[in-house]
């Protein structure tokens, strides 16, 4: 019953409902905002089976890491750090909180994938949905995202986190490693500033090429 009026466009079967009645519980307020993110995520229309679901559902209030990799690839610096301090200072009733190496490691397989699919064999969501092992939709959604970085622009993010990476652990010498919060923020907001570029400059060249 909970689901009728919140399933925004997708359709999800019993062993879907189930779980994300039992993540939710009572709080029926959450529900239409994850649903919407499970459109979102892969289409209107979509039906859900309990194994499509289970990835985004995560620890009982965790903030799930596709919310953060989304706000960053958007270049949605604010939304973004937000999501990480909510990542990062997590209290036992909103989920346990991650350490910044956590979040560093979620990010790398980020980019990782992102990097898979910067490819010329690529040549649209189909293949990158079979390179990456997951559903057109959110393949098409990072392949929209490497083709605004191009090499360079990911090239450049394998850069600031490998230096983030290093502040993390105290630096080349064995130094005392800086503070994990100061560390990812300042990581976020470049990654964020560096889609951001990309983004507009992206929208540079079509208008270039529309007025060719």
């Amino acid at each position: 019953m909970l689901f009728r009026s919140h399933e925004a466009g997708i359709g999800l079967d019993a062993g879907a409902k189930q779980a994300v009645a039992d993540r939710f519980g009572e709080d029926a307020g959450r529900v239409p905002e994850f649903v919407g993110l499970l459109s979102a995520a892969f289409g209107e229309g979509a039906r859900l089976h309990l194994d499509d679901v289970e990835p985004y559902l995560g620890e009982r209030g965790r903030v799930a890491p596709y919310l953060l990799t989304n706000a960053i690839d958007a270049g949605d610096t604010v939304l973004a750090l937000d999501l990480l301090d909510r990542m990062l200072h997590a209290t036992s009733t909103t989920g346990s909180a991650m350490h910044g190496m956590q979040v560093m490691a979620m990010l790398v397989r980020h980019y990782e994938s992102l990097l898979r699919i910067d490819s010329p064999d690529v040549r649209g969501e189909a293949e990158a949905a079979a390179v990456l092992g997951i559903k057109a939709y959110p393949a098409k959604l990072r392949l929209q995202t490497a083709r605004r970085l191009g090499s360079r622009g990911i090239g450049t993010a394998f850069a600031h986190l490998a230096r983030a990476d290093l502040d993390l652990r105290g630096g080349l010498a064995g130094g005392r490693a800086l503070d994990p919060d100061i560390v990812m923020e300042l990581l976020v907001t470049r990654l964020c500033a560096l889609a951001a570029r990309s983004g507009r400059g992206a929208q540079s060249s079509e208008i270039g090429r529309a007025h060719v």
